[in-house]
């Protein structure tokens, strides 16, 4: 998908705001092409497509299985048998080639009912926050490897400290990097009640109440809400891994 805004009356993509925000202050604007491949590179890739995870909670019981009946009409299997460590997941069903998407209504949080302050707001806050993020993150653990190769007295131990911090704070740079609608720091709890963060992100699930779908050129519209204004139809939860980007050493524009 394409998401489009208006900054000051000019109507620009997201990539290009996230472009425009980088040439700001680089010695070297970059073009489009070099924005693009870079971006896809650290897991934006605004070009080759991102997987959206979404979520709904306390759903309607009709509207749930009017989802899982279609889904299966368009060819999807069950695949909970293959699934480790499940939880409370009572269903999971698969498609292989995907179902075309025509539409879909995403919600928002309110991140002040949040513990952790944090939670979806919508697809241009989570693709910025995503893109700080991966390059905040990558700049720190390069500052720290410069740093660490041009030292000659450190001990053995403050060595490994910094063998090891440089090792979390790239693969935190790698967690998730994909996923439209961002990642966000795992955070605990301790004994004393203070919030923890830990050296993780998760992904964010997006919050989705209603989206259409076609199976055999029909659209179905899905409506999970309970008590929806809409009336009810009358005739899913898929774990999604990282997409691969790139872990190598390379110094790239941002």
């Amino acid at each position: 998908m394409e998401v489009e805004l208006i900054v000051d009356g000019e109507t620009m993509t997201l990539p290009e705001l996230l472009r425009a925000t980088v040439n700001a202050s680089a010695a070297k604007p970059l073009d489009e092409q070099t924005f693009l491949d870079t971006a896809s590179r650290i897991g934006l890739k605004f070009n080759e497509g991102m997987p959206l995870l979404f979520q709904q909670f306390g759903a309607s019981e009709s509207g749930i299985q009017h989802a899982f009946d279609a889904f299966k009409a368009a060819g999807a299997v069950d695949v909970l048998g293959t699934m480790q460590n499940r939880g409370n997941i009572v269903a999971a069903y698969a498609h292989e080639a995907g179902i075309p998407i025509t539409s879909f209504e995403l919600g928002t949080v309110d991140r002040n009912q949040s513990r952790t302050g944090q939670g979806f707001l919508n697809l241009v806050d989570a693709s910025v926050d995503q893109f700080s993020r991966i390059v905040r993150l990558r700049k720190e653990a390069a500052l720290l490897k410069a740093e660490l190769a041009a030292q000659t007295s450190w001990s053995q131990v403050k060595v490994k400290k910094a063998e090891d911090r440089i090792k979390a704070i790239g693969n935190m740079s790698r967690q998730w990097t994909t996923n439209w609608a961002g990642a966000q720091q795992i955070i605990t709890v301790d004994e004393g009640g203070n919030l923890v963060p830990k050296d993780q992100y998760a992904a964010v699930n997006a919050p989705c109440g209603r989206f259409t779908m076609v199976v055999d050129n029909k659209s179905i519209a899905i409506d999970l809400w309970k008590n929806s204004a809409r009336a009810e139809s009358t005739p899913v939860g898929v774990a999604a891994n990282a997409v691969s980007v790139d872990d190598t050493d390379e110094e790239l524009p941002f």
